[in-house]
């Protein structure tokens, strides 16, 4: 069994004819699957999202990534469904996020500060900014998240307090 937040595991190989592959597994998608790595970083690639299927995650959201792939480092882009009366758990990345407001309405809070949010709506939430969307409404709050550098375990960090002793 993969730990928690272990999402992908990469090996790197030579295989025949000297083409160079990645064998990816994933433990949210399941099927292990080979990409070929082209080292001409100037010639167009395809690659797809090892997590193309919506997921509930324990942060109380579901989330389908969109494109999130070890092959393009720079950003990821996936879209949240809030369900209706569900507060996500507040936490913190390392990385730079945008959320892009598809429908619903809602209260997004950073560091603390809540605002009202609505389809259309357009936010940037800095490295370290602690952030949460609660969603008091009876419909579901659905939005994009594009993350620069792209979004990996190692980025979050959960604020909220756990355990006897409030420790997080």
């Amino acid at each position: 069994m993969l730990p928690t937040l272990l999402r992908h595991i990469i090996i790197t190989t030579n295989c025949d004819e000297g083409v160079t592959a990645r064998l990816h597994v994933d433990k949210n998608y399941g099927k292990p699957y080979a990409m070929p790595i082209d080292t001409d970083d100037n010639k167009p690639q395809i690659f797809t999202s090892p997590n193309p299927d919506e997921f509930w995650l324990d942060e109380r959201i579901y989330i389908r990534e969109l494109m999130n792939a070890p092959e393009e480092p720079a950003l990821s882009l996936a879209r949240f469904r809030v369900p209706a009366g569900s507060t996500t758990q507040l936490h913190s990345l390392t990385i730079t996020e945008w959320y892009v407001m598809e429908s619903g309405t809602g209260i997004l809070e950073i560091d603390g500060q809540e605002m009202p949010i609505k389809a259309g709506d357009c936010t940037k939430i800095n490295a370290g900014q602690s952030q949460r969307v609660i969603n008091k409404s009876d419909e579901e709050l659905v939005f994009q998240s594009i993350c620069t550098p792209r979004w990996t375990p190692e980025c979050y960090k959960n604020l909220e307090k756990t355990g006897k002793n409030n420790e997080s």
